[in-house]
């Protein structure tokens, strides 16, 4: 369909989606019709997906030993795949860094309305913002795999079922992307200002937001970010120039959602998403609850590297990263001389973290995950500060009436991460 009949018809769908409210039966109705075909096919579809995650897991793992190759090339103002447009960034600067955003369009797909997490990335970019930081969005930012939760969340995953190869799907998510841009204007108006306008905006891509390494893509973004580079990457650089730091998304290394490697992970978020949409009262919403929200402000979330140890490279919690093998193969590289590295991707957040229990190996200090921008209620993010003596995790988040921000730090075993007292 041209591009602008998929924005009339967006807009049409829209409106049905005002009048009915959410959850919506329209995508009530098109997940039965999914989950019923899933079910229908799993005997035959299930064990080629399985051999399908079997395959990619194990070439995942020869391939991660080239990895930090890559990073000491790219570090070195060399950059090679998968981490060809970087950005560099002298260490002295101060950088805030948020990861998976999954900005969406309205409905049950809206996961910062749902969340409540807008007013409190709000306020996050009004604080970096007058302070002079710069801002690393740093993937999975515009999420353009998710699908249903809407009449036009249905609409957009039949126009990209009707448009399977890359060329004709490209209409359809440029049109998918201008709706995202336009619901959540006051994100962008305060990118725009704060940051993009002084040359302080760095948009790194993700997974969910792969689509926009197609310049036509991307392009969409710059109708409202004028002249912005979409990166695989930024470069933390000291005085002599020289790479000491890799703010990335986090994929590159995992079998399921690697670059042009993304199949299985398509694949198990339009699942998810049919799931979700299921008209049941316990229909898993893949979401943390503010339960989890308040146990990580008490000092219960765990800072330990997820290893998933399995051939299909995934395990019950949804997690498809192993972060044990990562490390292990940064550790080969680089000894004792390894650069910062700042990943997303996984929404746990990490500062220097142990192994999983059992692991003997000490903590991962040079390592540090920014967690998410979909927690109940809390957006976690890394800040890169010169002035504080180093980079630090921090929540913003409700509290009572109010967002505050909270700096989280390794328990004394690194365990665990507490509040800074």
């Amino acid at each position: 369909l041209p591009e602008e009949v998929l924005d009339r018809l967006g807009a049409a769908a829209g409106a049905v989606d005002d009048a009915i409210g959410t959850p919506s039966p329209v995508a009530g109705l098109w997940s039965v019709a999914r989950v019923a075909a899933a079910l229908a096919l799993a005997p035959v579809a299930a064990p080629v997906v399985a051999a399908a995650a079997v395959a990619s897991t194990s070439a995942e793992r020869q391939r991660i030993g080239a990895y930090p190759v890559a990073v000491e090339r790219t570090l070195a103002g060399e950059p090679t795949d998968p981490l060809r447009a970087v950005h560099r960034l002298p260490a002295d600067a101060r950088v805030v860094v948020t990861s998976d955003l999954h900005r969406c369009m309205a409905g049950e797909r809206d996961w910062p309305r749902v969340q409540r997490t807008g007013a409190v990335y709000h306020s996050l970019l009004d604080h970096y913002g007058a302070g002079e930081w710069h801002l690393v969005e740093d993937g999975d930012v515009e999420d353009l795999w998710m699908v249903g939760g809407s009449a036009y969340g249905v609409l957009y995953d039949l126009a990209r079922l009707a448009s399977p190869v890359a060329p004709l799907r490209t209409g359809v998510y440029r049109s998918h992307l201008r709706r995202i841009i336009s619901h959540n204007k006051p994100t962008y108006d305060r990118l725009v200002e704060g940051f993009h306008r002084h040359g302080r905006y760095h948009r790194v891509i993700g997974n969910h937001d792969d689509a926009l390494a197609d310049p036509e893509v991307a392009d969409v973004l710059t109708e409202v970010l004028d002249g912005l580079e979409v990166l695989d990457g930024v470069v933390l650089t000291n005085a002599d120039g020289d790479g000491i730091g890799l703010i990335t998304h986090g994929h590159h290394t995992d079998p399921w959602n690697a670059a042009h490697r993304a199949t299985l992970g398509r694949l198990g978020t339009a699942l998810g998403s049919a799931v979700s949409d299921l008209p049941l009262p316990l229909a898993p919403g893949g979401l943390a609850g503010a339960d989890s929200t308040a146990a990580f402000l008490a000092g219960g979330q765990r800072n330990r590297l997820t290893a998933l140890g399995n051939p299909l490279g995934a395990n019950l919690e949804e997690y498809t990263l192993d972060e044990v093998v990562l490390r292990d193969a940064m550790v080969a590289h680089f000894g004792t001389n390894q650069p910062w590295l700042v990943l997303g991707h996984s929404h746990l957040p990490l500062v220097a973290p142990l192994g999983p229990a059992g692991d003997p190996a000490a903590p991962w200090e040079r390592y540090l995950n920014t967690g998410s921008g979909v927690a109940s209620g809390m957006v976690t993010a890394i800040e890169w500060d010169p002035t504080a003596g180093g980079p630090q995790l921090v929540a913003w988040h409700h509290d009572g009436g109010e967002v505050v921000r909270t700096e989280m730090v390794p328990s004394d075993d690194h365990a665990t991460l507490v509040p800074r007292p």
